[in-house]
């Protein structure tokens, strides 16, 4: 069977119902209809004008992320602590130059 399309103002993509082309009418138990994956399709009779049509299923997967509160950490041990750097005497290069800045 082919499907015509008769222009209408009815918005028929992406709505959260299924619309009939003919009368612009919602099913309100497109839940009910044996459609599992993305592009599945089936036809339906209009409740409200008894004309067939074909329902695809366009599914959109979306996600929410929220950050994760600090949640309350108990003070690192000296053992775990990894020092960044080591502080020792100063080279005597290095405290000649300071002592050229200084003058």
């Amino acid at each position: 069977m082919a499907f015509k399309i008769i222009s209408k103002p009815y918005d028929l993509m992406y709505n959260s119902k299924p619309v009939c082309p003919k009368c612009g009418h919602e099913m309100q138990d497109a839940c009910e209809l044996d459609l599992q994956s993305d592009g599945d399709s089936t036809e339906v009779e209009c409740g409200e004008c008894g004309e067939d049509f074909k329902v695809e299923l366009d599914l959109e997967i979306t996600y929410n992320t929220y950050p994760v509160e600090n949640k309350s950490a108990e003070p690192a041990e000296k053992d775990d602590l990894v020092p960044i750097f080591e502080i020792g005497p100063a080279p005597a290069s290095a405290l000649n130059i300071l002592g050229n800045m200084l003058e």
